[in-house]
């Protein structure tokens, strides 16, 4: 007898965040042809925002690793499953309640991911995406590198959300 379980799967993984992730790996690193930022308010902002840029990465990177990990639990144990549901003797109520409480464990872990560990992740895809967007917006200028090294050293970030 197939139980009703069988064969779900968690929809969450399959369009994971398409198009939502406009991360790369340098964003802030690229300036374009306008004038020279030298303002020094104006260089501290744009600082303040690589660093926030950089904490928000290394943020993403963390939600998305914990993502990964709960997809390859559920897929670990989807496959478990899978491979056990023929040796289970339905004639044995400890061996099927065994099964059914596997079940159970399996649909906890696909409503963690769903309810959880994927909004995590896409919150932290939001949040390093909007201030890349802020970046961009005000600091695509290059930064005045005199200003930059006399700015740098008193440089208190205080990012709001």
């Amino acid at each position: 007898m197939a139980h009703p379980r069988r064969g779900q799967r968690n929809g969450a993984g399959k369009n994971l965040l398409a198009g939502l992730l406009l991360a790369t790996a340098g964003p802030v690193a690229a300036a374009s042809a306008q004038a020279m930022q030298s303002a020094p308010m104006d260089i501290a902002f744009c600082l303040c925002l690589q660093r926030d840029i950089a904490t928000r990465q290394d943020e993403m990177a963390i939600r998305r690793n914990a993502y990964e990990a709960s997809v390859r639990d559920i897929q670990d144990a989807e496959a478990a499953l899978d491979r056990d549901r023929p040796r289970v003797n339905v004639d044995d109520q400890s061996q099927v309640d065994g099964f059914r409480r596997r079940l159970d464990a399996l649909d906890a872990l696909k409503a963690r991911l769903a309810e959880v560990t994927l909004p995590d992740y896409q919150a932290a895809i939001t949040g390093y995406n909007e201030r890349v967007a802020q970046y961009t917006g005000r600091c695509s200028g290059a930064l005045d590198p005199n200003v930059v090294e006399q700015v740098r050293p008193n440089l208190i970030c205080r990012m709001s959300e």
